[in-house]
């Protein structure tokens, strides 16, 4: 089994991220043993108090706004790597990976994703009726 070490910044994504790839993938799931993984990603959207509280369009909007999802940019993306490094050497060989993200993020994700192995074969989007306007 590979070792995945992390590198990066001192954030509480970063050390979740540590403690869970060090205890469970290392320790626990063996390389090329996993068919199918869904991740849902920090966005990176954090860092400015915008609410919507009195919307018509969707319902009230209030954005997240907490450490977890607060990264600078180069942080961000060394964190979607060693991430998505991880779970490429636990997938099967023929195995798939759906990644929740936005609009935002999605770029840094199909770049990388190339970048280490992975092939896309497809691009689900979500359509909400009714959605809240994108002011983000």
């Amino acid at each position: 089994m590979h070792e995945i070490i992390v590198v990066g910044s001192n954030s509480l994504a970063d050390y979740f991220f540590s403690v869970f790839f060090r205890e469970v993938i290392n320790k626990n799931i063996d390389i090329n043993s996993i068919p199918l993984i869904f991740a849902d990603p920090p966005y990176n959207l954090s860092g400015s108090s915008l609410d919507l509280k009195n919307n018509t369009t969707g319902g009230a909007f209030y954005k997240v706004n907490e450490d977890w999802d607060t990264f600078d940019y180069g942080d961000y993306v060394k964190f979607t790597v060693n991430w998505m490094q991880a779970v490429h050497n636990i997938l099967t060989s023929n195995g798939s990976l759906y990644i929740s993200c936005t609009q935002h993020n999605i770029g840094e994700i199909l770049v990388n994703a190339k970048k280490l192995g992975f092939k896309l074969n497809n691009i689900f989007t979500l359509y909400k009726v009714n959605a809240i306007p994108n002011i983000t």
